[in-house]
């Protein structure tokens, strides 16, 4: 089983939206919805729609809508990383510079809103509030780098040791809430009921925290052919925000994100020296298991069925 592939219609129509009316930016804009993506988000709009008896077709906007406002989001992960590989691809910072980058993303928040309004108001408030929340994560993320930032902001308010409860409230508003929107956003446009976008809400959300729980894992022990990043890139970022580096608990470890060039070597081996890989694996599977249990009353159907196979390829994600 692989995850569905991009939805060929809601891709033209997220294209058109994107590129219509753009002039100066619009190579830089093809060149970033080129590079690709999973399309996870898109696709779990429509599996949560069609999982409450709703078409596709009533959510094609709406995976348009997720899929370019994820695309923001990714922009300034890499303008607050200076993030030079994407998907094994330059991304735009690298290969178009900082302005084009910060303009192009105004481009692509445009089109995420329009595409929003063509499926009406409750989806626009989805949208509006996770962009908020998201904003914040993504600052909390920031501030939990031990070193490497001289910015007024961030010296007056980064974090020194962060708490499992701190990391868990940063993965859920920069990852978990964005997961769970795209499937709320499906389950409303599919008409479902007060439960049943309820059970889909709490499946979207225990998902995205597994999906990043992962993603801390793949940053220390993936392949990088296969991840598409830099291995050990929360390293050199000097983050404590990894939950690998978190549960590894070693002043050592703390001391080499202090460093101006972050030994990414000696950090794993010293990591590998703790349990933290096979705790943050249990923890993951914990909330896998949640995201299926939370959908078990949904009716039996063929995208039901998708949704707890999406569960288990979380597990042996790779890339």
């Amino acid at each position: 089983m692989k995850l569905p592939e991009p939805n060929e219609e809601a891709e033209k129509l997220m294209k058109e939206l994107l590129l219509e009316d753009t002039d100066l930016l619009k190579d830089i804009a093809e060149y970033a919805i080129s590079t690709g993506g999973k399309r996870i988000r898109g696709n779990l709009v429509l599996l949560s729609c069609e999982a409450v008896g709703g078409k596709q077709r009533d959510a094609l906007y709406a995976y348009g809508s997720i899929e370019l406002f994820h695309y923001c989001t990714l922009i300034v992960d890499d303008i607050i990383d200076k993030g030079e590989i994407r998907r094994g691809n330059p991304t735009i910072i690298k290969k178009y510079g900082l302005s084009g980058t910060e303009c192009v993303n105004f481009v692509f928040m445009s089109a995420a809103v329009e595409a929003a309004n063509k499926c009406g108001k409750p989806i626009v408030e989805i949208l509006t509030r996770i962009a908020k929340v998201l904003s914040d994560g993504e600052m909390k993320d920031v501030l939990f780098e031990q070193y490497g930032r001289d910015e007024p902001f961030y010296n007056e308010n980064k974090f020194g040791k962060i708490t499992l409860d701190d990391y868990y409230d940063m993965i859920s508003k920069k990852t978990a809430e964005l997961i769970k929107a795209s499937c709320e956003m499906g389950a409303i446009l599919g008409e479902g009921s007060k439960e049943q976008i309820e059970a889909l809400k709490k499946y979207g959300y225990n998902l995205g925290m597994a999906f990043q729980l992962t993603d801390d894992i793949l940053d220390i022990y993936g392949d990088e052919a296969l991840f598409g990043k830099k291995i050990g890139k929360d390293i050199l970022e000097h983050k404590l925000g990894n939950i690998v580096i978190l549960l590894a608990d070693s002043e050592d470890l703390y001391t080499i994100l202090l460093q101006d060039n972050p030994d990414v070597e000696k950090a794993i081996e010293i990591i590998n020296k703790t349990d933290a890989k096979k705790k943050a694996e249990a923890i993951t599977k914990t909330y896998l298991e949640k995201a299926k249990d939370s959908i078990k009353d949904l009716p039996e159907t063929d995208a039901k069925k998708i949704l707890i196979e999406v569960v288990d390829l979380i597990l042996e994600r790779q890339t």
